[in-house]
Formats: structure tokens, sequence, C-alpha cells
């Protein structure tokens, strides 16, 4: 069976996700904000929420339609052949939400939906109330500018959810976005460093991709569940995935001066299958950096929001201006929420990038033209 699929994604993150579509072997690809829509077979569901590094979910898209009133809205849920996915004892939640559209109250559009299914549903079972006691269909409606999507979770919880991370450090850089910064940096095998490196998601993220790890290998989806979907394709692929991880000891150093952040760091690192092929050290930014090292730096450094003193920020990104800019060899890419870095930093960027980490707007910050473009002001 075909199945037209939605890969939601972060704003900025749109062609990224297009080019794992391409590399997956989907077809059909159309692009708009946040939002990739492919076609594949039954078996590309399996292998869209286990390859997809920067996408945040993915959803089997069963219409979609223009509605300005509930009545239209409830026809259009209700038209759908509900019983082709929905068994007469399975739960089936719906989430929603509501962009620029007349029809703006999110918990009104997931009662009328809810309502409409069940309505369809009842003509099918021949029954007045369904128990919901066994596997979950997720639904979700979608309504932006007044046409409505209709939609089946298949991710369950956000795919940036990869399971290695089981401990959070304070506002923590999205695995999604992660993997969309080294992709962005054109990161392949040169050397990389992270001096500021956290609880290591960006570490852990170059090492899943160097190693051919699968980013969804550790976790479960909701389309596991559903009685429509043959799980024998779900175990073939995870199988193909374990057979083509590469291994060996890569060129990816992280670093940082806060113990706590290190331990989870390497938690992380372990519960990720990468400890042992990365390295992980304490050190300060310029004793991480020292000899002039080659290859590529990608790090989210601290921000204002995140440290609460905006002082100390300052004086953090003019350190990092005075030891990376007189590096000769190493391309440098910098993610920040703080529209006053490049000035901190001693240097225009050489391109920059709008992306958001959850709802905090940022800026990526590209390095990579050598001596020219030093901030004056």
């Amino acid at each position: 069976m075909k199945y037209r699929l939605l890969a939601t994604c972060s704003f900025g993150l749109e062609a990224i996700v297009k080019q794992e579509a391409i590399n997956l072997g989907f077809d059909d690809i159309e692009v708009f904000d946040a939002r990739v829509y492919f076609s594949c077979g039954e078996d590309g569901i399996t292998k869209a929420n286990l390859w997809f590094r920067c996408a945040d979910r993915v959803y089997i898209v069963l219409d979609e339609f223009k509605a300005v009133t509930f009545e239209e809205l409830f026809q259009g849920v209700k038209k759908q052949n509900w019983s082709d996915y929905i068994g007469k004892d399975d739960a089936f939640p719906i989430t929603g939400d509501s962009v620029r559209s007349k029809l703006f109250s999110v918990s009104d559009v997931q009662k009328i939906s809810k309502k409409a299914v069940v309505e369809k549903l009842k003509e099918k079972y021949k029954i007045s109330f369904f128990e919901e006691t066994e596997g979950k269909i997720p639904l979700h409606i979608a309504i932006l500018k007044d046409r409505v999507s209709v939609l089946i979770n298949t991710s369950g919880a956000g795919l940036n959810r990869r399971g290695y991370r089981r401990l959070n450090a304070q506002a923590p850089l999205r695995e999604t976005l992660a993997a969309g910064l080294l992709y962005i940096a054109r990161y392949e095998n040169q050397p990389l460093y992270d001096p500021m490196c956290g609880s290591g998601t960006i570490i852990i993220e170059a090492a899943l991709m160097q190693k051919k790890i699968a980013p969804g290998m550790q976790r479960k989806f909701a389309f596991e569940n559903f009685g429509f979907i043959n799980e024998g394709h779900h175990k073939d692929a995870r199988q193909e995935a374990k057979d083509i991880t590469v291994k060996g000891k890569l060129d990816i150093y992280g670093s940082d001066v806060d113990d706590e952040v290190l331990g989870l760091c390497k938690t992380h690192a372990k519960t990720a299958g990468v400890y042992d092929h990365i390295e992980i050290r304490k050190a300060d930014i310029r004793q991480a950096l020292k000899g002039d090292p080659k290859g590529i730096l990608v790090t989210n450094p601290p921000y204002a929001v995140r440290m609460g003193e905006k002082k100390e920020v300052e004086k953090l990104y003019r350190k990092m201006g005075d030891i990376i800019n007189p590096l000769e060899g190493l391309k440098a890419f910098i993610i920040s929420a703080e529209m006053g870095f490049e000035r901190y930093f001693g240097k225009h960027a050489d391109k920059k990038r709008k992306l958001y980490n959850g709802s905090i707007k940022c800026n990526y910050y590209q390095y990579f033209r050598g001596k020219k473009s030093w901030f004056s002001s």
C-alpha cells in the first residue's frame, strides 16, 4: 500500500529533512514551512521513524481540506474510513493545533474531531460506546490558514527523544537540531570539536552519524502498536540497521569545565553506545583548542536566557572570539540566542541561519572564510 507521509520539523531545517527523505529513497517530495511531504510503501513508515535525524515527527496523511466552521470540520473528519485504522477496542486520543485559522480553539477542534471519529466508528462496529482499552492510535488534527490536515501520528513522542538522554541538563539542545547543525556545517569525517559540550548532544549526534547508528534504534514508536502495519517490516529494518554499524574510534572531542554536565555527557554517551569511540574531558576552551587544531568546531555556548547574567555571557563570547578567531585550521559553527553575539565575538559571521531550539529563536553563526570580515564598529 502507498502512503502519503508528513515529516514535521523546526523552521530552518526543511531543506535538510528533504535531503534526508531523498537519501531514504522516498518520492513525491514537497516542502513547506516546517513540513516535508513524501510518499512511500508501508516499510517507509519504519524507515522514516528509524532514520530521520532532523524531523520532529512522522504522520500518515489521511486527508486535507478547507474548514472555516465546526460543521465543515466535523464532516471532513467523519468522512474518513476510520475502521481501516482503528479497531473497536483501540484507543484513539486526538491532539491538535491551529495557526492563523478561523477555528482557533484547539480544545474545541479536538472535541469536534473526536465526536466525528466516534460517529463514523459507530456506523461500522454497531456499538454506542468505545472502551479504548487496546492499542493506541494517536490522531492529530492540524489547521493552518483554515486548511485541515487529518493525520495519524506514527512516531508517538517526538523523534528528538532518541532514548540516550536519561538525565537533563539546563536548557538542553534538541537532538534533532544538533543533527541539523552538523549537516549545515557539512560534517562528514573531519575532526570535530565542541569545547562547551554540556550534556553532550552535539558530539553524540556526530558519533551516531559517523558510526551509521540509526537515531531511533533505542526507542519505540507509536506505529509498532498499529494493527494495520506489518510488524515484520520494523523487525527487518532494525536488523538491517544493526548490520551496517561502523566500528572504530572517531575524531570527536568534547570538553567542558562543569563536572556535573560532564558526568551527564559521559552517561549519555555510554547509553548511546559511543562513549568508547569519542574523547570527553574536563578543559576550558583555551585548553581544548590549543595547538591550532584542524577540522570544525560546532558548539552551543551558554546564552543570557540560560545563564541569567548578560555580562557573564558577553565576557564568555569575547573570550571565545579571542581564542577561536586566530585559529587558521578550524571552521567554527556557533548557535546562540544572543542577537549581539557577533559584536562580542569580534567578527562578522560569513553566514547566518535563523533556527529554533524549541521555541527559542537562535542564529547559527558560521565562520569558514579565514581572516576576512572582522567586526569593526
